[in-house]
């Protein structure tokens, strides 16, 4: 005991000794002054053992593992005898026919036993160092909906081939309107000492807007809504000089997976080819066709693929779980679409070596006949073509509307398109008098263009109507625990 002197750098420490014949002749309960400020348990709570168990030995690495985090449980086995002074300076009366000794020495009960230090048994004066650390109660709330939120998800408008954003056009924007006026973020504005040109800088704009906070409305906008992803098949051959466009030789499949839940799922797409020569054109086309098939064909997959601006794009939307709708929430997950080429050509059956490629004699996979047609096994083999699939998230723009008032927002509260919008922004609504105060076009509804599942599982900051405001349903998942300390080492 001599030899402990800390716990080294740990900062959690674990103590248990009991069960080893340990004895203390006599232990001695002194009353204090009646001026001391005494803490039962605590070192201000004084008294004296006699003892040759050794356990002394120990108080200097006892003194650090109190300083320490985690339980301390240190006992005597054997008490002999028990003296209590029941006044200060009195004399000590004879209480070991009281003295009942534990029978249990997990951390609860020992816990109970510590402070059993007056009462009928004196069980806890078997305790040399008896600490548990007090923690407060664990709870998990589900089904908490705080706030009204209603959101606004539109498309931007992108250049030809890039995908890149539009410039907004001169005064192209969005209003947001209330109860008696509207604001009206737009082009030309100026935010931040610069001025707005572009969808980012406007969604910047409004989002650190702070102008209708006092009538309870919080606008919160990002480029997180109405996502899509563009894909781009690449196609080469080498013809032992140069990178050309690949064909296919002769006619088969193409294998490819696809991510094709919200749960990032994946399933194995099959494109026929039945072309000898087909390009990334063909290829693209016949790939569009497959997911649009499995999707028709199996309701689990939610995707749905169109051509794109160039012959080797694709553009992909997430629908909404189960349907053909698109889903235009910030909760859409990114489509990734990976050709599986395998060298025994169980799953891509199309030779993506053929007539562009230098004959290779007695190559592996080919002949010196083939023409220069050479089965995927040599294809892998050689690094003579290149045939992969890249995807870009697109992203559309998203306005949020939270209510932090405590009424219902009034019918008059909405987002839409400024006057000459449907450049950079598409609102589609604009010239429409009639639709554009409601603001209903662009609104997120669950079952429509968003997922119906729970508030808590993400679409409850998004949209959220006002009689859906609950404090939920709280668990306790572990109880608090009380602070228990009796501390003897200085006796």
């Amino acid at each position: 005991g001599t030899a402990l002197k800390d716990n080294g750098t740990s900062t959690t420490t674990d103590v248990d000794i009991h069960q080893n014949a340990l004895v203390a002749s006599l232990v001695r309960d002194t009353k204090e002054a009646p001026s001391a400020t005494v803490v039962a348990g605590a070192s201000s709570d004084t008294g004296s053992i006699t003892t040759a168990s050794g356990i002394k030995d120990l108080d200097t690495f006892l003194a650090d593992a109190l300083a320490a985090t985690g339980t301390i449980s240190v006992w005597f086995d054997t008490v002999t005898k028990l003296e209590i002074q029941s006044t200060y300076g009195g004399s000590y009366t004879d209480t070991t026919a009281s003295v009942t000794a534990p029978t249990a020495w997990d951390d609860t009960t020992a816990a109970a036993n510590a402070v059993l230090r007056q009462s009928g048994t004196y069980a806890g004066v078997y305790a040399y160092l008896f600490n548990r650390d007090a923690s407060a109660a664990v709870t998990e709330t589900q089904g908490a909906i705080t706030n009204q939120y209603v959101t606004w998800a539109y498309d931007v408008g992108r250049n030809a081939a890039s995908y890149s954003d539009k410039n907004l056009a001169t005064n192209e924007g969005l209003i947001v309107s209330y109860t008696g006026g509207t604001a009206t973020f737009k082009q030309g504005d100026t935010y931040n000492g610069s001025t707005v040109n572009t969808v980012d800088q406007l969604v910047a704009y409004m989002n650190a807007d702070t102008t209708l906070d006092g009538l309870g409305i919080d606008i919160q906008a990002d480029r997180n809504a109405f996502e899509r992803t563009l894909a781009t098949v690449t196609f080469t051959q080498s013809t032992g000089s140069a990178q050309v466009a690949g064909t296919i030789s002769g006619t088969g499949r193409t294998a490819y997976n696809v991510t094709v839940t919200e749960t990032g799922a994946q399933s194995l797409i099959y494109a026929s080819h039945g072309t000898d020569g087909d390009g990334v054109a063909e290829i693209v086309d016949d790939l569009i066709a497959a997911i649009n098939g499995a999707t028709a064909a199996d309701t689990d997959n939610d995707i749905t693929a169109a051509a794109g601006t160039n012959d080797d794009q694709i553009l992909l939307t997430r629908n909404i779980s189960g349907g053909g709708v698109a889903d235009n929430s910030p909760l859409a997950v990114n489509i990734d679409i990976v050709p599986v080429i395998d060298a025994a050509m169980v799953s891509t059956t199309a030779m993506l070596l053929g007539d562009n490629v230098v004959d290779y004699g007695t190559t592996t996979g080919g002949s010196a006949n083939s023409g220069g047609v050479i089965s995927n096994t040599g294809a892998l083999a050689s690094s003579l073509f290149a045939f992969t699939v890249t995807e870009t998230a697109l992203s559309g723009i998203r306005v949020t509307l939270k209510n932090t008032g405590n009424l219902a927002f009034a019918a008059a509260v909405s987002v839409y398109g400024a006057p000459v919008s449907n450049t950079a922004i598409i609102t589609a609504t604009v010239g429409n008098a009639a639709d554009l105060p409601t603001g209903l076009n662009g609104v997120l509804t669950g079952g429509t263009n968003a997922p119906t599942y729970a508030n808590d599982n993400g679409m409850g900051v998004y949209s959220t109507a006002f009689t859906d405001i609950s404090s939920g349903t709280t668990t306790t998942l572990t109880a608090a625990v009380t602070a228990v300390l009796t501390d003897r080492t200085g006796w």
